[in-house]
């Protein structure tokens, strides 16, 4: 019988099922990157129950990833931002010429 294991993709971060082989490389089905096998996140000779555990990773970390770019927008948001080239002159100069 065949066995089947979640793994992660060290580029694009996708989880994926793929079936168990001899080989310890594995080619990520999204961006074709090759790579070891660094971590099985489940494994399992029903292939169902380990694409919803992939499925579950990845709104998990789909999720995650949203959560964080919101953070940190929020946080780039309510940074005021220098106006080029006004750095370090003074009041009275204007756009960096000297009067």
């Amino acid at each position: 019988m065949q066995e089947f294991i979640v793994l992660q993709c060290f580029n694009c971060k996708v989880y994926q099922v793929h079936i168990v082989k001899k080989s310890s490389k594995w080619r990520c089905k999204l961006c074709n990157a090759k790579q070891s096998i660094v971590k099985i996140f489940m494994k399992s000779e029903s292939a169902k129950e380990c694409r919803v555990i992939a499925q579950e990773l990845n709104e998990k970390y789909i999720k995650h990833a949203e959560e964080l770019a919101i953070a940190l927008w929020s946080e780039t948001k309510n940074t005021p931002i220098e106006e080029p080239g006004t750095k370090g002159t003074n009041s009275d100069n204007q756009g960096g010429i000297l009067k």
